[in-house]
Formats: C-alpha cells, structure tokens, sequence
C-alpha cells in the first residue's frame, strides 16, 4: 500500500537556489572537459560507473550506505549532482546533450530505491528528485529540443513515479 507521497508539478519552475545552480552551470564559458568530484565517507559494497565523454561534463557525488549501485552516463555539456545516503539503491542516469545542457540533481535517503533517468535531445534540460523512504521507483525520461522541467519528491515507501516529457514544446 502506498505511503505518505509528495509529488511536485509546479508552473511556477524551479526555486531560486535551484536557477542558481543551472544558470552558473550554463553560463560558466570555462570549459570543465570532465570534472569529477567523489566524496565517500562510509559504506561497503557500492558500486559506481561513470562514463563521461565531450566537455564541461562535471558530476559531484556523494555517497555513503552499502550495496548502492550508481551507473551515469554523460555526453555533452552535463551536469550531475548526487547523494545517496541509504542502502540497496539502485541510480542509473543517461544524459545525451551535445549542444546545450542537461541538469540532474538526485538526492536519495532511504533504503531499496530504484531511481532511472534519461535525458536526450538538444533542449536545456532539468530535473531534480528527492526521494525519501524505502523501495520507491522513480523513472523519468525528458526528450526533445524544449527546455523540459521536472521536479519529483517522494516521501514514504513503496511508491512508483514516471515522468515522460518529450516534444518541442517545453514540459513542466
């Protein structure tokens, strides 16, 4: 039986440390070619694979817990950001944009979450998850030449999200 759930849809758009965060992102001329940042302070038994290819690709992460598993995948101008505190997590991540820019910011407390993200096209790109709780799935896909927005938070257990926004038109 579903739990206590949040799920944000909002026309109102990001928050303002949230815009922040995207447009120092998206108007820093400084080419980051592939930065990565791994702070583990805790936990055995994690798993992360990142591939990054083409330049300002910049993932930040942190991770603690035990028996996580992280695949991120970036090409083009990306940004990530991660927190996994928790156990059993699964994230897997796919960002596709050569010509403008994706965001994905994924905080994860919990234990036994599935958490799948895609994003593809030319469109600036955001999303952000907060998921609380254990065994949520969250998947999300943002496709397209619009600049799609998506804001998830789950609080509780046993619930499941999916977000598709695709088109030329953009998505909120």
């Amino acid at each position: 039986q579903p739990g206590n759930q949040i799920i944000s849809s909002s026309t109102a758009g990001p928050s303002t440390p949230q815009t922040t965060s995207v447009n120092t992102w998206r108007n820093n001329s400084q080419s980051k070619n592939n930065e990565l940042y791994i702070e583990q302070t805790y936990g055995t038994n994690n798993t992360v694979n990142i591939t990054q290819t083409g330049t300002k690709n910049r993932i930040d992460f942190t991770m603690g817990g035990n028996n996580n598993i992280v695949n991120n995948t970036q090409t083009g101008s990306n940004y990530l950001k991660e927190e996994i505190p928790g156990w059993g997590n699964n994230v897997t991540i796919n960002q596709n944009n050569t010509s403008s820019s994706n965001y994905a910011e994924t905080k994860i407390q919990g234990n036994g979450n599935t958490v799948n993200h895609t994003q593809t096209g030319t469109g600036n790109h955001i999303l952000f998850n907060v998921v609380t709780g254990d065994i949520n799935t969250v998947n999300a896909t943002q496709t397209g030449s619009a600049g799609h927005y998506a804001e998830t938070k789950l609080t509780g257990n046993w619930n499941n999200v999916t977000v598709n926004q695709s088109g030329n038109t953009q998505n909120k």
